[in-house]
């Protein structure tokens, strides 16, 4: 359906709408029309077609269709096309460099929950462009990384910006190994973005891990330690009583774990009926932050500590609490209980 507010001209601009229904191509002369809008969403399009004629499209949305291959001239030409969504069809194929293809615009991508193999570098990494947000995530199988023109920024006078979000999904490799470039190096090049892989699986950590120190990328890794209070009962029959099941070490000043603890943490050992002490929570009013640490600590059966990137730095003395709560835990539950010294 062509749907318009205004009286029918050669300046008049229409979106084409028909969402969950059996269209499986558009109309043939859909070219005659300025179209800025096509939603096809919930059909049967087994493909794209060729729309390269639609010079006024902004958006197109073909998600929940039958599409399996998109070509690398399919948004060629079309300066003005900004979002599309191409999620949950079928696509196992993606030509390279879709998306810096001559006069391509496009701002807004989205690939979610398709059946992609193989994907070239160029659909990850754009030379002098800015995308806001190309997605792949939820894909069905493991995608390998290649690099069909062997790109590498280093041989070339350009910058790489964009926020790409790979999240749930499974990759041979990180795509930025195939550049060619070290993390340094590739800081230089790619100024601004995000890449997002939380739940995404390597075939080996070791090839990624490095990058894992870039400034714009996302990621939530922690060491966890958990100690479990050690003690001789006197008596079998007689088992010492906790006031706490975990006492949670984290640093309170790192918003991601912060979250993480009481988001996440406390409402799953809710669920699972533990109690949890969260010293900046459940601290007592009137003691001191040692006289709190030792005390409950020492009530606690477990002690989980989330180790973070400078929760020990010796130059910063707010977080000397952190430093003592390792120390004592270890001493603790190890039966070296001397705690005067950390008064």
């Amino acid at each position: 359906m062509l749907l318009t507010d205004q009286e029918f001209n050669s300046t008049t601009y229409f979106r084409f709408v028909h969402s969950d229904g059996y269209l499986k191509q558009l109309p043939r002369n859909i070219c005659k029309f300025n179209i800025v809008l096509i939603d096809v969403s919930y059909n049967l399009f087994e493909e794209i077609g060729n729309i390269s004629c639609l010079q006024t499209l902004d958006t197109l949305k073909m998600n929940e269709n039958r599409i399996t291959f998109v070509s690398n001239k399919t948004f060629a030409e079309m300066p003005k096309l900004r979002y599309v969504d191409l999620s949950s069809n079928k696509i196992s194929k993606l030509d390279f460099n879709i998306l810096n293809y001559p006069r391509t615009n496009i701002l807004y991508l989205h690939f979610n929950t398709n059946n992609l193999r193989q994907l070239d570098v160029g659909n990850v990494v754009v030379p002098n462009n800015t995308i806001c947000r190309v997605s792949y995530k939820n894909n069905k199988y493991q995608i390998k990384i290649s690099n069909i023109k062997n790109f590498n920024p280093k041989e070339s006078d350009t910058f790489l910006c964009g926020n790409i979000d790979f999240s749930n999904v499974r990759l041979n490799i990180h795509p930025y190994m195939i550049l060619g470039t070290s993390p340094r190096e590739l800081v230089r090049y790619a100024r601004c973005g995000k890449f997002d892989y939380r739940g995404a699986k390597y075939d080996c950590d070791c090839s990624v891990a490095e990058f894992f120190n870039l400034e714009y990328k996302r990621h939530l890794r922690y060491d966890v330690k958990v100690l479990k209070s050690q003690f001789l009962p006197i008596d079998k029959n007689i088992q010492r009583s906790w006031q706490t099941d975990v006492y949670i070490s984290f640093d309170e000043d790192n918003d991601d774990v912060r979250w993480f603890v009481f988001q996440i943490l406390d409402k799953f050992c809710r669920r699972k009926e533990l109690i949890t002490y969260i010293a900046c929570r459940d601290s007592w009013p009137g003691s001191t932050d040692e006289q709190n640490i030792i005390t409950n600590l020492q009530s606690c059966k477990y002690c989980l500590i989330i180790q973070s990137s400078g929760m020990y730095d010796l130059d910063k003395t707010y977080l000397c609490s952190n430093r003592m709560e390792y120390r004592l835990a270890w001493d603790l539950f190890t039966d070296k209980k001397d705690y005067a010294k950390y008064l």
